[in-house]
């Protein structure tokens, strides 16, 4: 119940936090915080739950933007129908690279995820007369599903995003509370331990990855929509390795942990007018920190937060209700 109330206020911050500013600038931010916190949501069910470190996966974040563009370009129909198809396709390529990949742990895996990361983005790049390559390609500012207000618009475009990025939680929360989620974590424990209790572990793992991969080409489509100009740059391994920071610094494993992660490196960075190269010392210090001091992350520290908060409250609820039989 507690948890429950936690999330709400949570959500209602979030709702409101847009009301305070006036300049669409600082309401883009939020945007793209959203954005990567579903990004992060995806590698995260990757590295939290298999226990297994993808450096590739930016290359499904930019497949998502790639597909959806070009399908909605060239066949004409809407974007967001065009971003339904693209989330099918990008979860059949990871199906296929999960299939040849995951039956390799540890970092073998992280160096073959990176190997095919690096195929797509050359193949992007190779492409100009598709995909325009290094020149960029524009995407036109689609408008909301349901309304006549396009992207452009700062507020409806934040909490549309916003609304995206809840459902995300919310159907990961689900997955992980159903027995095929039980399989997964139980894989993350050991490979021996789940075998023992009946889970088929490369199936597990190649559906897992294929979900993270889906999720992740939906925050590539958004983030299409949202910049407006796509370059193979989105699949190179610098996106990756900032949703991992996300992930590490939020807290692996953990629900919440990424957008803890992605509100850190996103809106933080922004609001205080860092350079890009302040921007790079500072994430590698805060990378730093967490490592020696929240090696598991913001999310455990404010576990043990609430779990010590909760160990104060209880013994004075027993001296006041004894003390209340007393008077009795």
């Amino acid at each position: 119940m507690k948890d429950r109330i936690l999330i709400f206020i949570a959500v209602v911050v979030l709702i409101l936090l847009p009301l305070l500013f006036s300049n669409p600038y600082y309401i883009n931010i939020l945007t793209q915080f959203a954005i990567f916190a579903v990004f992060a949501l995806s590698l995260n069910f990757i590295v939290g739950y298999i226990g297994e470190i993808s450096f590739g996966h930016a290359a499904y974040f930019g497949l998502g933007a790639y597909f959806t563009a070009l399908i909605s370009q060239n066949f004409g129909t809407s974007y967001w129908i065009s971003l339904i198809i693209a989330i099918m396709l990008t979860g059949l390529i990871g199906m296929f690279v999960g299939f040849l990949t995951l039956r390799l742990q540890g970092v073998y895996f992280a160096i073959i995820t990176l190997a095919f990361a690096e195929i797509f983005r050359l193949i992007i790049s190779n492409l100009p007369s598709i995909t325009r390559g290094a020149m960029g390609l524009s995407v036109p500012s689609p408008n909301i599903p349901f309304t006549n207000v396009t992207f452009g618009d700062p507020l409806m475009t934040y909490y549309f995003v916003f609304g995206l990025m809840l459902l995300v939680i919310l159907f990961i929360k689900y997955v992980l509370e159903t027995p095929f989620g039980k399989g997964v974590i139980a894989i993350r424990e050991g490979h021996l331990l789940a075998s023992s209790i009946g889970v088929n572990v490369v199936k597990y793992k190649v559906i897992t990855f294929t979900i993270s991969t889906m999720i992740a080409a939906l925050s590539g489509g958004l983030y299409g929509a949202f910049i407006g100009i796509l370059t193979p740059d989105l699949l190179s391994v610098h996106y990756t390795t900032e949703a991992l920071l996300m992930v590490v610094v939020g807290g692996i494993g953990y629900l919440l942990g990424p957008l803890y992660g992605a509100f850190i490196f996103t809106v933080i960075p922004e609001f205080l007018w860092m350079s890009p190269e302040v921007q790079l010392l500072v994430f590698g210090i805060i990378l730093l920190l967490a490592v020696l001091f929240m090696p598991r992350g913001i999310a455990y520290i404010l576990e043990q937060l609430k779990h010590k908060l909760e160990n104060v409250r209880q013994p004075k609820a027993k001296l006041e209700s004894n003390s209340e039989e007393m008077e009795g």
